[in-house]
């Protein structure tokens, strides 16, 4: 992967994480990997050029000895790929699989929703609006109660995809997906939020959902917002915006007019939440990823940490590797391309371990995003290079965190 190594000094306390590159998978110019929540395996999507025009989502496994033959899991001739908004897919407490991918609506110009799939092959869509505007940006999740919690971005109301100033509109939408795969009553969870930022949702073990997404000021300042969604949202009378309580535990004061396509990342682990993002500061010229954690399940937050600046181009990603340790990655730009990084920090000391490359990329929107998966003690990667997919299991050092390090190598440019 042309990846090199050069002497470092770094006050970095923590050992490097192993990573363990996996056997190739059978993709064909693959677009938006992701992975399959709540899968007893680690199991991967993406889409697929098909015939006549159609786009396929495809599924494997990984099992030993390497990936399953690839599966058709949904083909339509009218998908609509975006970089940035990638398939979705999350496996209910009762073992059924719901998949999230855009369709095209009978609308000219952009207008595309969010068609829902089940494992028995039932459609629906997630929105009730069915307006020539765009629905996306899908976050799901298992519902402790059965089915799964959704939550996404949905421009009904407006007249265009919310990068604007004026007559423009976007809201984050909330509802639970019943199992056999259809919405019920949906709720506005914000009826202002950053037009093309991807959202995160996940319970903590008190069974509580949060919610993460980039918020949209009247001002224009596009910070992170946290918010508690409802089990049942939409139910028990009519729910409106005033009903949730959004809030911004770290206000950076970033303000921009347009949306930056740079969505946070959220990951729990029993009733710890954690959460990362990009960010340009209150003087939109200092590139950075930052990272927020609270260990009373979203009541308080600790101090936030910077986990790379300079040349972070954001695109962020995280998971929990234990009790006390997060992985984050980022997209970070070198002087000729760009290279997907990887650091792990203790969230209660805020030691790190030197940031690590996992693979070499243009640079490009066709990079997507890199996305990371936990199962059991390993995470794992996945990420797009040339429209080929490269995934690495990555594990807590052998020897512990704090075991003695060769010191003379770190990832250069």
């Amino acid at each position: 992967m042309g990846l090199s190594f050069i002497p470092f000094l770094l006050q970095a306390t923590l050992a490097l994480p192993e990573v363990e590159f996996l056997p190739e998978l059978s993709s064909h110019a693959a677009v938006g990997p992701n992975w399959v929540r709540g899968a007893s395996a680690p199991t991967l999507i993406w889409m697929e050029r098909g015939k006549a025009q159609s786009m396929i989502l495809q599924q494997s496994v990984l099992q030993e000895g390497g990936w399953s033959p690839k599966k058709t899991q949904a083909e339509s001739a009218k998908a609509f790929v975006n970089w940035a908004d990638f398939p979705q897919a999350a496996v209910s407490f009762q073992g059924k699989s719901l998949y999230a991918v855009l369709e095209h609506l009978d609308h000219p110009g952009l207008a595309y929703g969010v068609r829902l799939k089940t494992g028995t092959a039932n459609t629906a869509w997630l929105h009730k609006d069915m307006s020539g505007v765009e629905h996306g940006f899908p976050s799901l999740v298992a519902h402790p109660e059965g089915g799964w919690l959704a939550i996404w971005l949905d421009g009904r109301g407006g007249k265009g995809h919310g990068h604007g100033p004026e007559g423009e509109k976007m809201s984050l939408m909330a509802t639970r997906v019943a199992p056999d795969g259809t919405a019920t009553r949906e709720a506005v969870v914000d009826d202002r939020a950053c037009s093309c930022c991807s959202t995160d949702l996940a319970f903590t073990q008190d069974g509580t959902a949060w919610a993460v997404y980039r918020d949209r000021g009247k001002d224009e300042v596009r910070d992170i917002a946290l918010v508690r969604i409802p089990v049942n949202p939409g139910q028990g009378g009519e729910k409106n915006q005033a009903d949730f309580q959004p809030r911004i535990p770290v206000a950076d004061g970033w303000k921009i007019p347009g949306c930056p396509v740079n969505g946070p990342a959220l990951a729990v682990e029993g009733n710890q939440l954690a959460y990362c993002w990009f960010t340009m500061g209150n003087k939109g010229s200092r590139p950075q990823v930052r990272l927020v954690f609270s260990a009373d399940g979203g009541v308080t937050f600790e101090t936030p940490q910077q986990i790379a600046s300079g040349r972070s181009l954001g695109r962020v990603d995280l998971e929990f590797m234990d009790s006390e340790t997060v992985l984050v990655t980022w997209l970070e730009s070198k002087n000729q391309g760009a290279a997907w990084m990887a650091k792990a920090l203790n969230i209660k000391t805020g030691e790190t371990s030197p940031a690590i490359p996992l693979g070499e990329v243009a640079g490009s929107r066709a990079d997507g995003f890199l996305r990371l998966s936990k199962h059991q003690n390993h995470i794992y990667a996945a990420w797009l290079e040339g429209g080929a997919i490269f995934t690495a299991r990555i594990r807590k050092p052998t020897e512990g965190w704090y075991a003695t390090q060769d010191s003379s190598q770190q990832s250069a440019d």
